[in-house]
């Protein structure tokens, strides 16, 4: 039972294996790693939310300063505005 080649089908078959549970074993390698690079990324996004949410609470808290700031300016200038035309 040999082949032109001179090997057995048997030795075909076995490297064909071989050829295989190499394969596989790569692919499981290659998939912690895509695991790892995902729970990384996730733990990224979840700080990149984190200070972008603290980031837009102090621009909401810097507006509210700035539109307490704008409020009493026209108070004061409408109180100017007003003893000057009496």
């Amino acid at each position: 039972m040999s082949d032109n080649n001179g090997g057995s089908r048997l030795d075909r078959i076995e490297k064909i294996v071989e050829v295989i549970a190499n394969v596989q074993r790569d692919m499981q390698q290659e998939h912690q790693l895509l695991l790892r690079a995902q729970v990384a990324q996730a733990d990224e996004m979840q700080q990149l939310r984190k200070r972008t949410e603290e980031q837009f609470q102090s621009l909401a808290a810097a507006q509210q300063r700035m539109d307490d700031a704008l409020t009493a300016l026209m108070g004061t200038v409408d109180e100017i505005l007003r003893s000057r035309r009496q």
